[in-house]
């Protein structure tokens, strides 16, 4: 609790000041919005549910505001360079005590931390921001704090980085190239509640992973872009009493694309890889027999997602309307030999469609179905492997005021 008021207390005190001055040359902007998301789910006890286990069949009703979010966008220049920093929180970070108490003692979590500094068509960033692999997501206002289609199609994370950018205009097209250093979090590395920065598979092998993209916009209109992800990790084994190392591949490669004009705008995504659960991927890795031992060897995926949307232009109470679809399929020989030993996901697919009313500016209301479809692979009598479906609908209703 006391963290929470030490929280508001510092924010408050910011606001103030950014509302009366600009330290010196630098200008800071406070920006954000309260969310409020009430939600129904028959069959799964999860607040932004992204997949269903074959053991969920509990519907549930939840109110909850964990989604807001609050900002600072903060701008510089100086001898020709132009800076942009950005520090960014929410309020779905790690609950407080149990019992009736934890749904309203969340703590707050930091998105997005970066200063990105520009000269002419150069820039640079340094800190935690969206990663540029695989950069679009859904529009949804019941999955914010996780995007939609996670796990469904829709690689995405937010991750510490440093990262190149050449912006290059050409008449009214635009070239984009990116490339990233990113923090290499391993598919080992499980939620911690210490203070400690624990290492995981990842940052132990001792280089970072690498993204890069290249995209192209042409008339404002069309934006189409190919991007990669490539890493490695080192996993710790023991084999006849002896710890060892082995390193385990991940990499992956995507096409993403968005048109937006007179109000309609379509988005879509598409990948494959392997050992990408960094990426909000299902595909992780598996020991795989041979006939001299196990070798680590990566999951293999293909997934994506496809959206449309309208909104209405010219409008003093504007309504917007999306609907999407994504699916990410696990290899079928990878999943049927692990599913002879356990239980194992091999597809999940998502639906959702929404639409959103603003009866004033600042504030917008949103009603949303989005449902799930898991399915996995089991063998009751082996060598036979057979498929069972788990599936969830989610209807939400928000609200939402910006500032």
């Amino acid at each position: 609790m006391r963290k929470s008021f030490a929280f508001l207390f510092i924010a408050a005190l910011v606001l103030l000041l950014a509302g009366i001055t600009n330290a010196g040359d630098v200008a800071v902007k406070p920006y954000g919005f309260i969310l409020t998301n009430v939600q129904y789910n028959n069959n799964k006890t999860f607040d932004i549910p992204i997949i269903t286990a074959l053991n969920d069949t509990t519907a549930n009703f939840l109110i909850t505001p964990r989604q807001s979010r609050f900002g600072l966008k903060i701008g510089y220049e100086e001898k020709e360079w132009k800076f942009a920093g950005n520090i960014e929180l929410d309020f779905w970070g790690l609950k407080g005590s149990g019992n009736n108490g934890a749904a309203m003692q969340s703590a707050p979590r930091l998105r997005r931390a970066y200063i990105k500094m520009t000269k002419e068509k150069i820039s640079l960033l340094f800190g935690q921001e969206w990663i540029i692999f695989a950069p679009l997501s859904p529009p949804s206002d019941a999955h914010v704090s996780i995007p939609a289609m996670t796990y469904a199609g829709n690689l995405w994370n937010r991750l510490p980085q440093v990262r190149f950018e050449y912006k290059n205009p050409m008449d009214n097209n635009v070239m984009l190239f990116q490339v990233a250093l990113v923090r290499p979090i391993g598919s080992d590395q499980k939620p911690t509640y210490g203070q400690g920065d624990l290492f995981g598979a990842g940052e132990v092998n001792g280089l970072p992973f690498i993204q890069g993209r290249l995209g192209m916009t042409f008339n404002k209109v069309l934006t189409l872009g190919v991007s990669g992800h490539f890493g490695q990790e080192d996993f710790e084994k023991l084999e006849n009493d002896t710890t060892f190392k082995e390193k385990t591949g991940t990499y992956a490669f995507a096409l993403d694309a968005k048109v937006a004009k007179q109000g309609v705008t379509f988005m879509a995504e598409g990948y494959m890889g392997a050992n990408i659960h960094t990426l909000f991927s299902k595909a992780t890795y598996f020991e795989k027999a041979l006939t001299d031992g196990k070798k680590n060897e990566p999951l293999k995926a293909v997934g994506g997602w496809g959206s449309i949307g309208y909104k209405t232009q010219n409008s003093d109470a504007p309504v917007a309307m999306n609907a999407g679809v994504g699916m990410e399929i696990l290899d079928d020989d990878d999943t049927d030999a692990l599913a002879l030993a356990d239980t194992q996901e091999s597809k999940n697919m998502a639906l959702f469609g929404n639409i959103f009313y603003n009866p004033v500016s600042k504030l917008r209301m949103g009603l949303e179905v989005y449902y799930i479809k898991t399915t996995y692979k089991t063998s009751p009598t082996p060598p036979t492997v057979e498929e069972t479906d788990a599936d969830n609908v989610c209807i939400n209703f928000s609200t939402k005021f910006s500032f």
